[in-house]
């Protein structure tokens, strides 16, 4: 024990000099109290800004894929009339339907289209609306019957939408063009006779070329599009998740 005097002594002192902590406290006090640097938060909020958009891409582009795939779930379903065989290559844009009647060989190539008659969905509608009784969805058919390679073919374009199928051109070319100038392939087929344009539909209808394959190619068309959209949507957003 001290004696009293130096006990006073060190009381004294202990009331006038502060409390001393260890550096290593003083310092992780002082870090916690104090605020980030400028440029840390810059960088952290360039970060935030620069991620957020692609988060929300990527999201996008999920919701997109669902409703693709969900709406061309029954496509497998679909079969075309026979004796017809599909050919849908899911890289390509078209879908092609191949058939043999007697010595021809006939192939359709088929595009689906849709006519939006400048309206726009959820937003203020520019332009005159929709005809009446006017479909918006429809498949464009180009029809090429052929007898052979050393011979020319007919190239029928026609287009089905609603209960209805139209044709819009006919042509007759070759399968090698030898002139260098484009060579005449028809009349244009709006000049023909509706006599004329009723036989082309005959023509069409004894190769099963009908309302029933318009039918089918209807539904199945505009849902192999649509498969192929959700295809192509995965491929960017595996794409954008590198």
């Amino acid at each position: 024990m001290f004696p009293a005097s130096r006990r006073v002594l060190l009381g004294r002192r202990a009331r006038l000099l502060p409390r001393q902590f260890p550096y290593s406290l003083l310092l992780c006090e002082r870090t916690h109290n104090a605020r980030a640097a400028p440029c840390c938060l810059l960088s952290s909020r360039f970060i935030a800004s620069a991620s957020s958009p692609k988060g929300d891409l990527l999201s996008s582009l999920r919701v997109q894929i669902e409703h693709e795939s969900q709406v061309s779930s029954l496509q497998a379903l679909l079969k075309p009339p026979e004796p017809f065989k599909l050919i849908d290559n899911p890289d390509a844009r078209e879908v092609v339907l191949r058939r043999t009647f007697g010595v021809e060989d006939i192939e359709i190539v088929c595009v689906f289209h849709e006519q939006n008659f400048g309206q726009n969905d959820g937003e203020e509608e520019f332009g005159p609306p929709p005809p009446p009784d006017v479909p918006t969805k429809m498949v464009q058919m180009t029809i090429k019957i052929s007898v052979g390679s050393d011979q020319p073919f007919l190239q029928i374009v026609c287009c089905a939408y609603g209960n209805k199928s139209s044709i819009e051109q006919v042509l007759l070319r070759n399968h090698v063009v030898k002139l260098k100038e484009a060579p005449f392939k028809g009349p244009d087929t709006s000049l023909l006779s509706d006599k004329i344009k009723s036989g082309f539909v005959q023509y069409l209808e004894v190769r099963g070329i009908n309302n029933e394959l318009a039918k089918f190619l209807l539904k199945y068309v505009p849902q192999s599009t649509q498969q192929k959209n959700a295809c192509w949507l995965t491929k960017v957003e595996r794409f954008l998740k590198v």
